[in-house]
């Protein structure tokens, strides 16, 4: 779907992103008489692969919307590579240690923090391109059932964390509707974001259900080639 610049009818004066779009296409779309997005050709499709591949460096952000200092955001630094031919995403320096934003028993957080470094992987696939009047973002969906697994050696001891990320997650907006959000990634210019959400993390058997607490769940890369 390629999505054009306008304003929603329930959101006038700012541009519309249809979350919906990014997992599967709905045709075209017109609202007062302007076209807002149309299904992508198998061409579109490969330009949009072509422009995001490449080698990456930037950031894994732990970020609380709520927070009143930036000492309550936690990042650290990440390289990643997209290859063309599978539309493959991966990471080989990602750090356990930011899931530790996300667990409330102590030793717990001291495993996650002494993980280290692991690989992370996932394919994207190009679905929409968003216009608005001087920019131009690809948006892509990610594969279902994103994890990662890994066994962390903590005071001479084996430990074996498993960190699900959700296909879906809904939030409610202060008139208490829910809207459905998918994990996606999106680039601009040599710009790159790919933004997860957290599902659960399983340490030693025990389970942290983030997806139906009050926790935080978005888990965002960010950075440039």
């Amino acid at each position: 779907v390629v999505m054009y610049g306008g304003n929603h009818p329930k959101n006038k004066g700012k541009w519309y992103r249809r979350v919906h779009a990014y997992k599967e296409d709905y045709g075209d779309e017109y609202f007062d008489g302007q076209l807002f997005c149309r299904t992508l050709t198998p061409a579109e499709k490969k330009t949009a692969i072509q422009a995001i591949k490449g080698t990456y460096s930037g950031k894994v952000f732990f970020y609380n919307p709520y927070a009143t200092t930036t000492a309550e955001i936690d990042s650290a630094e990440v390289n990643w590579t997209v290859t063309e031919t599978d539309s493959l995403f991966q990471t080989n320096n990602l750090p356990v240690s930011i899931f530790a934003n996300y667990v409330d028993d102590m030793n717990h957080k001291n495993i996650l923090q002494a993980g280290g470094n692991v690989a992370f992987q996932t394919t994207v696939h190009p679905n929409n391109i968003e216009r608005t009047s001087d920019k131009v973002y690809y948006l892509f969906s990610l594969k279902d059932d994103n994890s990662l697994a890994t066994t962390i050696q903590h005071e001479g001891v084996p430990h074996s964390v498993t960190v699900n990320f959700a296909n879906i997650i809904y939030f409610y907006d202060s008139h208490n509707v829910s809207r459905a959000y998918f994990p996606y990634a999106d680039y601009w210019l040599n710009k790159f974001m790919l933004r997860l959400y957290v599902s659960s993390i399983v340490i030693d058997g025990f389970t942290y259900d983030i997806i139906n607490s009050q926790k935080i769940k978005t888990f965002t890369f960010s950075g440039t080639k």
